[in-house]
Parts: structure tokens; sequence; C-alpha cells
């Protein structure tokens, strides 16, 4: 399978994602972050979405006292393997951020993937 992403992804453990389908009012559920990319990300969820549904998201960052904003579009879905967290992983491509909230994403996954690298 050859590899589309044009950007390198930073696995994450302590970002907090809550997302609800763009102009419902209800919350759709809450989630920790797997990885982040400059364009991107991948989260589990409960209930399946399909490709091409738009999402409010607010990205939740240890030690900052403002949450991340954005829009995201859904561009893939998978039904998760684990039996302890049943549901489903989803890739969503950033669709509407402010560029100083992306610099705030990338620079907390850059610095976790540095204090990871330095473990080794």
């Amino acid at each position: 399978m050859t590899e589309r992403r044009r950007f390198l992804r930073f696995m994450t453990k302590d970002v907090g994602v809550e997302y609800r389908i763009c102009h419902e009012k209800e919350l759709n559920g809450s989630s920790c972050v797997k990885d982040l990319s400059r364009e991107g990300t991948r989260f589990a969820i409960s209930k399946k979405i399909e490709s091409g549904t738009l999402l409010d998201i607010k990205f939740l960052l240890p030690k900052e006292p403002k949450p991340v904003y954005l829009m995201g579009e859904v561009v893939w879905a998978s039904e998760t393997e684990e039996e302890k967290d049943p549901g489903y992983m989803i890739g969503v491509k950033f669709f509407k951020i402010d560029n100083f909230d992306r610099l705030r994403l990338l620079d907390h996954a850059y610095a976790e993937w540095l204090k990871s690298s330095k473990s080794y």
C-alpha cells in the first residue's frame, strides 16, 4: 500500500478531543487523539460516521487553558478490532483552523515526540 500522507504524523497520548457533527446542537462524543499531523488527526469514536461528514472539533491540550477549535472532514472510518474498546477509528482532515491554533497543536505534538525519542 502506498503512503499518501504529505506530512509526518506525531503519536499523542494526552490530547483530549470533543466532537459533534456540524449543525447539530448535541455533543456527539469525546475521545483521546491517537496522532496529529499538520493537516489532520486520528481518534476513536463509539458510533460510525460516514466519510465526508463535517465535524466541529475541540482539542483539549494538557496545561493549556484555552482549547483549540476547528472544523474537520472525516476522510475514512474503520471498525476497531480491539475487544476492550469496540467502536470506530476515524481519520479527519482539518478543514477550517486558525494558523495560530494549528501551530499550538503541532508544537504540543512535537514536544511530546521529543520527550519520547529521548527515552531510547
